[in-house]
C-alpha cells in the first residue's frame, strides 16, 4: 500500500541504558495531547501502560483508548513501520524507542521514507551517571556518539545531582554535543516539534558499538521485599541495567516491578497479574560469564 494524506512526523528516542527512554514514552503515551500516536518498542511489557488505557490487544499491535497504537518489534522493525504507516485513521507522529546500546540517529533515517515527514533524533541521559559511562573505555565511544548525533538531549535524575554536579554536567554536554538541552519534564510539544538538523553528525560515523552482555532469568515469587532487594544489591559491578516483574508470593494478582540501573534498584508493588516472574540483565562487554552466571544461579526460584 503507497502513504496517502498528510506526511506522518517520526521521532527516534535513544540514550544508554537505564537513561529514562520507557518513563519519557510512557508519559507521551498517557498524555499525547491530542496526537495520535504511533509507538514502536521491543516489547510490550516493558510500557506498563495502564490497563485501563488500553482498548484493545490484536497479535503485536495494542490500540489505546486516546487514538494511540503500539507495536512490537517480534516481527520486525518494517513490519511495524509500515502497521504503523498504514494506520486508520492516519497516526499524527510516531516514535521508535531505541535500543540502549541502539544507534538513534540511523533509527531516525526512517523518517525520511515515504510517508513520513522527516526524522528527529531525541537522546535521553542521566545526570548522574552519563559522565561515566562516556568515559568507560567499553562503551563511553557509543555513549558520546549518541549524544553528538541528539537533535534535542533529555536530562533526566536531575534531582539527584547537586548544582555543582548540574553545572559540570551542562558544561561538559555544550562541550560535545550542539544540541538544545532540557531537563524533565518536558511538554510533548517540546520532545515532537524537533526537526533532524541535516548536517548532524551520524553516530555510525565514529562510534564503536560494543556487543553487551544479557541474560533472562526466570525468578520465582518472591517472598519479601527485603530478600530480592539482597539479590539485585549483591549483582556484579558490570551489571548495568535489571528491568521485569517478579510476582509477589502471598499475592499471585500482585506483583512488582523490578528497576536497577548502575547500583541503584528500586522495586514498586503494580497492579496487574503476570504471566511469569521475568529479569532482563544486561552487563558491560568484557563481563566474567561465571561470576554473572553465578549470581544469577542464587535469583529466588
Amino acid at each position: 500500500m503507497s502513504p496517502s494524506g498528510p506526511s506522518i512526523g517520526f521521532t527516534a528516542i535513544g540514550g544508554y541504558l537505564g537513561a529514562g527512554k520507557t518513563t519519557l514514552v510512557n508519559e507521551m503515551l498517557a498524555a499525547p495531547a491530542g496526537r495520535r500516536l504511533g509507538v514502536i518498542v521491543n516489547d510490550f511489557g516493558s510500557i506498563a501502560i495502564d490497563a485501563d488505557l488500553i482498548e484493545s490487544h490484536a497479535g503485536e499491535t495494542l490500540a489505546l483508548t486516546n487514538g494511540c497504537v503500539c507495536c512490537s518489534l517480534l516481527d520486525g522493525f518494517e513490519s511495524a513501520l509500515r502497521t504503523l504507516r498504514d494506520h486508520s485513521p492516519r497516526l499524527d507522529h510516531v516514535v521508535v524507542e531505541v535500543s540502549g546500546v541502539g544507534d538513534p540517529h540511523q533509527v531516525a533515517q526512517w523518517g525520511h521514507t515515504p510517508g513520513f515527514d522527516g526524522g528527529a533524533t531525541i537522546v535521553v541521559a542521566d545526570a548522574g551517571a552519563v559522565r561515566r559511562q562516556a568515559r568507560d573505555r567499553r562503551v563511553g565511544d557509543a555513549v558520546t556518539a549518541q549524544l553528538r548525533s541528539a537533535d534535542l538531549i533529555v536530562i533526566t535524575k536531575g534531582e539527584l545531582v547537586d548544582a555543582v554536579e548540574w553545572r559540570a554536567l551542562s558544561t561538559w554536554l555544550h562541550e560535545i554535543a550542539d544540541a538544545p538541552i532540557v531537563e524533565k519534564p518536558v511538554p510533548i510539544d517540546v520532545v515532537l516539534g524537533v526537526q533532524s538538523t541535516p548536517d548532524r553528525s551520524p553516530a555510525g560515523d565514529d562510534a564503536t558499538h560494543p556487543t553487551h552482555l544479557t541474560r533472562t532469568v526466570e525468578v520465582a515469587a518472591a517472598t519479601n521485599e527485603v530478600g530480592l532487594m539482597a539479590w539485585l544489591d549483591a549483582a556484579p559491578v558490570d551489571v548495568v541495567r535489571v528491568k521485569g516483574f517478579v510476582g509477589m508470593a502471598a499475592d499471585a494478582t500482585r506483583h512488582w516491578t523490578v528497576q536497577r540501573v548502575g547500583r541503584r534498584a528500586t522495586i514498586r508493588p503494580s497492579a496487574g497479574s503476570i504471566e511469569s516472574s521475568r529479569l532482563v540483565i544486561v552487563a558491560l562487554p568484557g563481563t566474567g560469564e561465571a561470576e554473572l552466571d553465578g549470581w544469577l544461579a542464587a535469583a529466588p526460584r
